[in-house]
């Protein structure tokens, strides 16, 4: 959960699959949690590396030990998405 938020970073493993889907009415925003803690893209951007509108699934490459933090549009978390095998599937809902 969100309270893991600012306290882990990104590990790199085993290459993964990570499928997000926003269940909710409001878009959200995902940020990888680099291997410092800090939040953005691929390309160390404090920009999301997505953002996924309502019934969309986004899917990303990553490596077993990554991790990302789900926002809404007011960049309030909605989860810390940790992964753990090669094939990761999250759904979190984002608000209007």
């Amino acid at each position: 959960g969100c309270e893991l938020r600012g306290q882990i970073a990104s590990s790199g493993g085993e290459a993964a699959a990570v499928d997000i889907a926003n269940v909710g009415s409001g878009d959200i925003s995902v940020y990888w949690i680099d291997y410092q803690g800090g939040e953005g893209d691929y390309q160390n951007s404090p920009q999301p590396l997505a953002v996924i509108q309502p019934g969309d699934v986004r899917s990303f490459d990553a490596l077993v030990g990554y991790a990302f933090t789900v926002a809404d549009v007011y960049g309030n978390c909605l989860g810390v998405a940790q992964v753990t095998q090669a094939a990761n599937s999250f759904g979190y809902a984002g608000v209007q």
